[in-house]
């Protein structure tokens, strides 16, 4: 499991690999320290599967994210502010599953 969570409507805690230090270029990317300019997306789903037919669920698309911290190393916990807000039905059911 990941500490995957939604913190607030704009703020959303992600967590990397297990094996993502804060200086591995993975991780130096994360950080926008790597020079490339990359961007980043947030994609989320409540569950990987389906209870009932066991079928694949699907990915919400949250938006692009931008990096605003990180604690620990290997695992990395991202700190992501989204620039649009998560729907306030999917915050709620996110700060229940975390609970």
């Amino acid at each position: 499991m990941y500490a995957d969570t939604a913190i607030s409507s704009e703020l959303f805690q992600w967590e990397s690999q297990s094996q993502t230090s804060e200086t591995s270029e993975v991780g130096k990317r994360y950080q926008k320290k790597d020079g490339t300019g990359s961007t980043f997306h947030l994609f989320v789903r409540e569950h990987k599967s389906d209870p009932e037919s066991g079928a694949n669920m699907p990915f919400m698309y949250f938006g692009p994210a931008n990096y605003v911290s990180h604690v620990g190393s290997s695992p990395m916990r991202i700190l992501w502010k989204l620039n649009f807000l998560i729907p306030s039905d999917v915050l709620s059911n996110s700060k229940v599953l975390a609970s």
